[in-house]
């Protein structure tokens, strides 16, 4: 994304949206509450992303 920026001339921070800015505000309340036992305002954005890759890790592709 940041090469796409670079060569088109956008702003990297115009067009990118933290993670805690992308979930509805009920769902990531209750994603920190239930899955890291931690108050929204104490998770970092490292911590989101990798609690949901390690979700994502654990789903198979049955195709």
């Amino acid at each position: 994304m940041r090469a796409r920026c670079r060569s088109s001339g956008e702003d990297y921070n115009l067009v990118t949206q933290n993670v805690k800015e992308s979930f509805d505000v009920e769902l990531l309340e209750s994603f920190c509450s239930l899955r890291l036992r931690k108050d929204v305002a104490d998770v970092t954005e490292g911590q989101l992303i990798a609690e949901i890759k390690a979700l994502l890790a654990k789903v198979k592709n049955d195709d």
